[in-house]
């Protein structure tokens, strides 16, 4: 697993490889959750789904594709970036160490469901 802590507090960590083409993110009528979806190759690119979660405090990333490959930072923009510079990783790391790439497959968006728990 790889570990890097980068300046403003962002935090990447990677179970083992990479992602290039995350475009964008987006924010769902919450604000809380967004994923990007329609994986693809691009003009050389690969383009995996990125699911985006806002805490009380900062925001995290992950990219089901790429088991372990998450980001934490205090703002959207900063996490979305270190999600593309954790997955590039990723990516390079399987691909440097000889290991299959998985292939980008499509996700729906999350959806909510409260639920009541007895205080």
């Amino acid at each position: 697993m790889v570990r890097a802590r980068r300046g403003g507090g962002g935090r990447l960590s990677l179970g083992a490889a990479a992602f290039a083409g995350l475009s964008r993110c987006r924010a769902d009528g919450a604000g809380r959750h967004s994923a990007l979806c329609a994986p693809a190759l691009i003009g050389g690119l690969v383009r995996y789904t990125a699911v985006i979660e806002r805490g009380p405090t900062s925001y995290s990333a992950y990219v089901p594709d790429l088991p372990g490959c998450i980001a934490a930072a205090e703002t959207r923009d900063e996490v979305c970036e270190l999600i593309r510079e954790a997955a590039a990783i990723y990516v390079e790391e399987l691909e440097r160490t000889g290991q299959p790439v998985p292939s980008p497959q499509a996700y729906e968006p999350p959806s909510y469901e409260l639920v009541e728990v007895s205080l």
